[in-house]
């Protein structure tokens, strides 16, 4: 009776894990197509506790992927923003990227429509 329980309990499991899979792919899909057709595509590795500016102009997509995902973002040197996974945005200026952790490097693909000028 105990065993039947554990599988009855376990059975959702990898369900849910699928869904999970497959709506992520479908959010994820959509953000890199809210850039449009026609887009510029940066790959940015950023390490431990170290930033990187870059100009955008735009609708831009930020798309972090790796261990780490969690990466902090400044609008035109406003105040720092916390991103998990993905972000939108419709902006002309410097974007600053910034990853916190203290141990693991941060990867992150950036889509934009207009040109991408690294800075810093």
């Amino acid at each position: 009776m105990g065993s039947l329980l554990f599988l009855l309990a376990l059975l959702p499991l990898p369900i849910l894990s699928y869904a999970w899979g497959a709506t992520y792919r479908k959010l994820t899909r959509g953000a890199m197509e809210y850039v449009g057709e026609n887009f510029n595509e940066v790959l940015l590795t950023i390490a431990p506790r170290k930033s990187v500016k870059v100009g955008v102009e735009g609708r831009c997509a930020i798309v972090v992927e790796g261990a780490n995902s969690w990466v902090t973002i400044r609008l035109n040197g406003g105040p720092r923003e916390k991103v998990f996974k993905l972000r939108l945005l419709n902006f002309t200026g410097e974007l600053e990227l910034i990853n916190e952790s203290f141990a693991l490097p941060c990867s992150l693909r950036l889509r934009s429509t207009g040109p991408i000028r690294r800075g810093e």
